[in-house]
């Protein structure tokens, strides 16, 4: 299994073939959950997400950045607040739009209308 840093890196390869095909309005990118869930080192990850959401708006399109799942998965990892606290910063600091889907989702559980078991 690759380091998140190659599998966002694989990612970005990917992103750019099919925005170069597809020239879509509008990217909703989905990271974090997976550096966490699978207790990958996350040192380069601010870094990678940071060219990530550049790479993704040079391309034109509007950008939304959706941070880590709620869940049980992810709570049990130390770095998981970490890894929150990176995409949101990525995408405040790069004017990216944000759905802070970690904090709907701890919103939803607190309130009990979801549940993680």
């Amino acid at each position: 299994m690759g380091t998140p840093a190659a599998e966002i890196e694989i990612d970005a390869h990917q992103a750019r073939r099919l925005l170069a095909a597809q020239h879509p309005d509008l990217v909703i990118w989905q990271v974090g959950t997976n550096e966490v869930v699978e207790d990958k080192q996350v040192g380069r990850f601010r870094a990678l997400v940071d060219g990530g959401i550049d790479r993704l708006k040079r391309t034109g399109a509007d950008v939304v950045v959706m941070d880590p799942q709620y869940s049980s998965m992810v709570l049990q990892r130390a770095d998981h607040d970490t890894v929150v606290a990176d995409v949101d910063g990525a995408a405040q600091d790069r004017a990216a739009n944000l759905v802070p889907r970690f904090a709907l989702m701890r919103h939803w559980v607190d309130a009990g209308r979801f549940s993680l078991t």
